[in-house]
């Protein structure tokens, strides 16, 4: 959106609101995500499912696909946080994870560098920052 706006095809104050949006909305999704919405999942599946199946070309069946998206990231998401599960508790891990939250030049150096972001890709993903915010705490 920077180069947008640098570039003169997008003024500067909508080109903020539309980065201040994009920041909010991560925010909301990552603290939504922080709960345990794995049960949610297999309902959001088979109601999106039913709403498609009897949508025709209707706003009923474009909801279904969101509710099946919605559905299959959730499924994802717990998957995802039961195969990471063991890492919690992994010595190596945890002294990374310490020692970066304890140095923040660190932190720059390895999210500038790409070490930390291509071992957890930890940029720009609302499921790698919930996945990071379980194991530091």
């Amino acid at each position: 959106m920077t180069s947008f706006a640098a570039r003169g095809l997008v003024a500067l104050v909508p080109g903020l609101a539309v980065m201040l949006g994009a920041n909010i909305g991560t925010t909301l999704i990552v603290q939504a995500l922080s709960f345990d919405v794995s049960a949610a999942a297999p309902i959001l599946f088979l109601a999106g499912l039913l709403a498609f199946n009897i949508g025709g070309r209707t706003r009923t069946r474009d909801l279904g696909r969101v509710a099946i998206g919605l559905g299959l990231m959730f499924l994802s998401l717990h998957i995802l946080m039961d195969t990471l599960a063991p890492a919690e508790n992994a010595p190596s891990v945890r002294t990374l994870l310490s020692a970066i939250t304890g140095e923040p030049l660190l932190c720059v150096f390895c999210s500038r560098r790409r070490l930390l972001g291509q071992l957890i890709r930890v940029q720009r993903s609302c499921c790698s920052l919930c996945h990071l915010r379980t194991l530091i705490s």
